[in-house]
């Protein structure tokens, strides 16, 4: 399994098995939910996809795209800002709209990248904010370790708050 399956099954089933009242709590004011922060991970994830799917499209292609070091997005000790869009609008979700997001959204990614080639995730690059040019494959990597990233945080929350 690729970090961008095993990061999903990860989040997930961690989600399903918190109480629900836990859900909706966060360790502060100025802090997300567990809910909020699984959002965001939806959020984030539709709009790459559309970032990649027009990718596709318009195929810059780069012979030799250099490797960079996504996964360090997992590394909670460094600090990145989220995008305003990428973050949620609500104060309260249900698990079960949340979880429907996170399918979609991953829809999204499947249907952007549905017709991109072997070649093509190795060669077709995108800007990311943090890495600067990614092949499609570093964004999918990216994406991965992205949730790995936010499932932490989740657990950290719900060390602070049971």
């Amino acid at each position: 399994m690729t970090i961008l399956t095993t990061a999903r099954t990860e989040l997930v089933d961690y989600l399903t098995t918190l109480p629900v009242d836990s859900l909706n709590t966060s360790i502060d004011s100025n802090s997300w939910t567990v809910l909020q922060v699984a959002e965001h991970l939806a959020l984030m994830e539709e709009d790459v996809s559309g970032l990649l799917k027009e990718a596709v499209i318009k195929r810059k292609f780069i012979d030799d795209v250099p490797q960079k070091p996504v996964h360090l997005t997992a590394d909670r000790t460094q600090k990145f800002k989220a995008l305003d869009r990428w973050h949620p609008t609500h104060d309260r979700y249900s698990l079960e709209e949340v979880l429907a997001h996170l399918g979609q959204s991953r829809k999204a990614l499947t249907n952007a990248l549905a017709h991109a080639s072997d070649e093509d995730l190795e060669h077709v690059v995108a800007k990311n904010q943090a890495f600067g040019t990614l092949s499609l494959a570093q964004w999918l990597d990216f994406i991965g370790y992205h949730e790995q990233r936010h499932l932490a945080q989740i657990k950290e929350i719900i060390a602070a708050t049971s």
